[in-house]
């Protein structure tokens, strides 16, 4: 190992592990397990604290975590949406997330973090549900802990040649880095202008809650449909009066239960109404002329202040 390198981590090798983690977990697109790996061949080479890096590692998730949770108790799915500006398939990890969280309640909070988007996704939904804080607490400590323990385990297992690592990737060079960012950006680019175009797809299937209770209130009437996820219908305790409830895969009994002539409306409560969007798509294929979807969702009805039933959201 150089030894500026060297000498760096072995004086700061457990705030490194600290910052590291916590960046991450706040957001930013930077690999951890790398870091945690290599701390587990610190540790194995007696230079770092195993104490000290693993508290280091967990206290950092944990606090990350709780800043997601508390955004998310007030603010709720305002969070989601701003997370997702940073996401190329928001739709997909906010659905996975509310199924797994209905699955798994709390449980999720113990292996998200070895999930794809379900990291940063898991915690300010516990918020959004109501999750209660001292349970939280415990499941995001006991999960952060089972997370970073198991690579500094697998780190201190292996004897990670620490010095060996950064070496290699000090001689990475500039270019070579480079050109990696040049195709990563390339990449996230290019779905970016596809979520765009599906976007804007969406928009011109979009209509206002007023909009919507004057088609309720018309002679000819309309159906609400609700295809929130079971746990977020749960424990939202929201609901919009008259609406039908279905799955957002349960496309066939919604056919089977309203005639195509009815003037459908979906509302979901997901980032970007992803969920009713798709919903109303399907439909529109299947021959529905009539379907909208329900702009900002149940909070858009909520914020025009139209009625809602079960109002009170539990504590």
């Amino acid at each position: 190992m150089p030894e500026s390198m060297s000498s760096l981590f072995n004086q700061y090798g457990t705030l490194l592990v600290f910052v590291n983690v916590l960046l991450v977990h706040l957001g930013l697109p930077i690999p951890a397990v790398p870091g945690l790996i290599i701390a587990g061949g610190l540790v194995a080479a007696g230079q770092l604290d195993p104490v000290l890096v693993l508290a280091a590692a967990v206290m950092a998730s944990t606090l990350a975590d709780y800043g997601w949770y508390l955004a998310g108790r007030r603010l709720g799915y305002t969070v989601l949406r701003v997370l997702c500006r940073f996401s190329l398939s928001p739709d997909l990890c906010v659905r996975q997330a509310e199924i797994k969280y209905e699955r798994w309640g709390g449980g999720l909070l113990l292996f998200a973090k070895f999930v794809p988007g379900a990291a940063l996704l898991a915690p300010p939904l516990a918020g959004i549900l109501h999750m209660p804080c001292h349970r939280f607490l415990v499941y995001a400590g006991m999960g952060g802990l089972l997370w970073a323990g198991t690579f500094i385990a697998i780190g201190y297992a292996l004897d990670v040649q620490a010095g060996t690592v950064i070496a290699v990737l000090e001689r990475v060079g500039i270019y070579t880095a480079l050109a990696t960012a040049t195709m990563l950006a390339s990449y996230v680019l290019v779905r970016l202008l596809h979520r765009q175009r599906r976007l804007r797809v969406v928009e011109a299937m979009r209509i206002s809650a007023r909009q919507a209770q004057h088609l309720l209130s018309a002679p000819a009437g309309a159906v609400l449909v609700d295809v929130r996820s079971a746990a977020a219908r749960n424990l939202d305790g929201r609901q919009l009066p008259g609406a039908m409830v279905f799955d957002v895969d349960e496309l066939e009994k919604i056919v089977r239960s309203i005639p195509r002539e009815a003037h459908v409306v979906i509302f979901c409560a997901c980032p970007d109404e992803v969920s009713s969007a798709h919903v109303t798509s399907r439909l529109r294929r299947l021959g529905y002329l009539h379907v909208s979807s329900l702009k900002d969702g149940i909070d858009g009805w909520v914020n025009a202040g139209l009625p809602i039933l079960a109002a009170e959201i539990p504590a």
